[in-house]
């Protein structure tokens, strides 16, 4: 919520706030999951050693690769009826 209340941020505030009201949690979601990205001190580095692709992207032998760390829970499917804090 720090992010989104944030003066800088208020255009992308009134965004969420429009998406609340048409019911569109998916995008919701988005904009939660990129806040939490820009945010987040839950990421560590790796250093590839072979090549591949993530997302689409090359990645080479020595590249250096940002994971965040994310956790995700679905009331739907664990059962939860509300998050408790």
């Amino acid at each position: 919520m720090e992010f989104f209340l944030r003066p800088e941020n208020a255009s992308i505030w009134g965004e969420v706030q429009t998406l609340t009201q048409k019911g569109d949690d998916t995008a919701i979601a988005a904009y939660v999951a990129e806040a939490q990205r820009l945010t987040s001190s839950q990421r560590t580095v790796r250093v590839a050693t072979q090549a591949g692709n993530l997302e689409g992207k090359p990645i080479e032998p020595g590249n250096l690769v940002v994971l965040m760390l994310v956790c995700r829970v679905s009331l739907t499917h664990s059962g939860l009826k509300k998050f408790t804090f």
